[in-house]
């Protein structure tokens, strides 16, 4: 190490308005992780049922590896949710003659159209 070298100052980090101290909406927790243990509580109010229904749909977004897949099976299994991934319903229509079209672009690591992807979801959705 060199004992002369500049020290480079920590980036700071971004964090979107509505999860920075006083942004939240009121009564609401300002983040995931307050919003799931008091979900998992009943709501914030001593334990007893909150008024405000979760949402009918979660969508967990990021980037490969980030723990996505992870994240969704402990929330769907917490809260008794159904875990859809476009990744492995993708991975899986690849291997249906049907969606044969799909098989080039995934071999070449390319994303696929957002009309296969939402394709995929409704034939998902529309089974039982």
């Amino acid at each position: 190490l060199k004992q002369n070298a500049p020290r480079l100052a920590a980036a700071p980090r971004f964090t979107p308005r509505a999860h920075r101290p006083g942004h939240a909406p009121a009564g609401r927790p300002s983040n995931l992780r307050a919003m799931v243990a008091q979900a998992a509580s009943g709501g914030g109010d001593g334990g007893t049922r909150s008024t405000t229904p979760l949402p009918a749909v979660w969508v967990i977004l990021g980037p490969p590896g980030s723990g996505k897949g992870t994240y969704a099976a402990h929330l769907a299994s917490r809260f008794g949710l159904l875990h859809i991934s476009t990744g492995d319903l993708a991975r899986k229509a690849v291997q249906d003659p049907q969606h044969a079209d799909l098989k080039k672009p995934m071999e070449a690591g390319e994303l696929l159209p957002d009309s296969a992807i939402v394709a995929l979801l409704q034939e998902r959705l529309a089974a039982p």
